[in-house]
């Protein structure tokens, strides 16, 4: 973690005295104290570990309230109520009382102060003039109080004109014969475009993880696709970076792509030449003629509120138009909003060159960060087999000792492994437990583990061995038998445990057997009897403690004490 400072310290920063917690290369940053949504709200900038970043997202959501008309606030309908907002929160739908057409920051902040569920936590910055190509813009910030209360993604406001009061057409100042019956139809302001967007959406940043690892082995080359709604990325490399799957998705257009309130005229420009083209090419992208979102002028019965660019789109930004290759940045809004500049031609196929084109304003909405190395956490158990002097085994013998191997809430034992088995031999014996580790239904498992042996036997390794097994999964090389991806549940946490459970003659198996000496002496032996009867005296050959093998008994490897 480190401390975040707002600005540089040496032209005022302020200490904000908040631990963040932070991984290297990741865009997201996280804190216990809501309050820094107030101290470092969105659009802020912020240094953290010594570096400056501007804060793109803080869990507070900012709407955009934009207004513009053919008039300007020194008119005299700048002062007569327009609008009204509304909003849906928290169970209860609450309205501001009608705000003029000019009002100010304050005034648009005090009336959504005023519901119950946003109490304080809203604050309200304006720009513009309320002209067409300067339109006033309300930047709306919500859970910004100390309290947290509208912190988070809250619904998108609702704009209503209908209901506040009759609005004095243009031109209708005091004076007009019917100025004093207050019986005028209404009006809405010539050229009105009002509405209300979601700049950036509130709430926690969503994370998701793509995991990639390999059970073995190694690949490359182009392995995966991803999709997000009804749009797929090209295939992906295996061990791609992060800033080439960071651009695949970010050129899916159903992540990136908003609609915006306004349409776009494609029809060529010069359509009424002698040789008119067929399809549209160029820098200019003006409003629809014929736009879904105007709406009729009351006063006058005709269309007037014609929806402009101005409010909506801003130069940088990256918009899209349907039904053609690309995205476009906007390099200027020109002619009061009726009309966009592009900072490079667009074209249009011919049976998209028509009037009222959805537009839509492209979002940078996705960061991502590669870490790891692409292969799986291996399970490793060692397994010992040390003596206090030198033993063999005989190869025709039934072997020293037997394996439990726990997986998955079931067990198996192998046969006996002889003292001194080969790695080779030991892997043969876990192989032919035949558990399915790729849960195929079919015996085609071996080779999920790898056993190395360490030791040869001698004093300096106890006598003994040390077997390794790793728990690797499958071949899953292109150049391996049945390559396809096959999985493996012997990998990372899930690894089996082993266990050594059965030693020796008395669990099935050969007792460990040393240098022998051949006594002149044979023995009789009763059954169930501790008792031998020798036909020699060898106290001279055998104390108490000694081991001895008496052949021709029922297991003739056996060593009795």
């Amino acid at each position: 973690g480190g401390f975040a400072a707002r600005g540089a310290a040496a032209d005022g920063a302020t200490r904000l005295g908040s631990l963040l917690a932070y991984k290297e290369d990741s865009p997201v940053v996280g804190t216990p104290q809501a309050s820094l949504v107030r101290t470092a709200p969105t659009g802020a900038f912020v240094r953290v570990g010594g570096e400056t970043h501007e804060v793109i997202r803080s869990g507070a959501e900012v709407q955009r309230l934009y207004v513009a008309a053919d008039v300007t606030p020194d008119h005299v309908n700048a002062s007569l109520d327009l609008f009204r907002l509304r909003m849906m929160y928290s169970g209860s739908a609450q309205t501001t009382d009608c705000l003029k057409f000019g009002a100010s920051a304050a005034d648009v902040a005090a009336a959504l102060n005023g519901f119950d569920a946003l109490s304080g936590g809203v604050e309200v910055s304006r720009s513009g003039r309320g002209a067409h190509g300067d339109a006033f813009l309300y930047s709306i910030y919500f859970g910004t109080g100390y309290s947290g209360v509208g912190v988070g993604d809250v619904p998108q406001l609702e704009l209503i004109s209908s209901t506040c009061n009759r609005l004095w057409p243009v031109g209708f100042k005091q004076g007009h014969k019917d100025w004093g019956n207050r019986q005028q139809p209404g009006s809405n302001f010539t050229g009105l475009d009002i509405g209300v967007q979601t700049v950036v959406q509130g709430g926690v940043t969503e994370r998701q993880e793509i995991a990639l690892a390999l059970d073995g082995g190694a690949l490359s080359g182009a392995y995966f696709r991803l999709r997000y709604g009804r749009f797929t990325t090209p295939c992906l490399d295996w061990g791609a970076d992060g800033a080439a799957v960071e651009a695949a998705l970010n050129a899916l257009p159903s992540l990136t792509d908003h609609k915006l309130d306004v349409t776009v005229d494609l029809r060529p420009i010069n359509r009424d030449a002698d040789d008119p083209p067929n399809h549209y090419a160029g820098t200019l992208l003006f409003a629809s003629n014929a736009s879904r979102f105007w709406r009729r002028d009351e006063f006058d019965d005709h269309v007037d509120r014609r929806p402009r660019f101005d409010g909506k789109v801003f130069p940088g930004d990256r918009v899209r138009v349907n039904g053609t290759d690309g995205v476009f940045t906007v390099a200027e809004v020109l002619y009061q909003g009726l009309a966009l500049r592009l900072t490079e031609d667009i074209s249009a196929k011919v049976h998209f060159s028509v009037d009222d084109v959805e537009l839509f304003k492209v979002e940078h909405a996705v960061s991502v960060r590669k870490s790891g190395l692409g292969v799986a956490t291996l399970g490793r158990t060692e397994v010992q087999v040390v003596a206090d002097d030198v033993y063999y085994a005989d190869a025709n013998t039934e072997g020293l000792f037997k394996l439990r191997v726990t997986h998955e809430g079931e067990f198996r034992e192998t046969a006996c492994i002889a003292y001194g088995a080969s790695a080779a031999a030991v892997e043969a014996a876990f192989d032919a437990l035949a558990f399915d580790f790729n849960n195929d239904g079919v015996a085609n498992d071996a080779g999920h583990v790898a056993v190395a042996r360490e030791g040869d036997g001698e004093g300096r390794y106890g006598h003994g061995y040390a077997y390794v097994f790793t728990f690797r999964g499958p071949d899953n090389t292109r150049a391996a038998s049945g390559y396809g991806g096959a999985t493996s549940s012997v990998l990372g946490a899930n690894a089996p445990q082993i266990e050594v459970v059965a030693v020796g003659s008395e669990a099935g198996c050969q007792d460990a057997a040393g240098p022998e000496q051949l006594l002149a002496a044979t023995a009789t032996t009763v059954h169930n009897s501790t008792t031998v009867e020798l036909s020699a005296d060898v106290a001279k050959f055998l104390a108490p403690g000694d081991r001895v093998r008496i052949g021709g008994a029922g297991d003739a490897f056996r060593l009795y004490t």
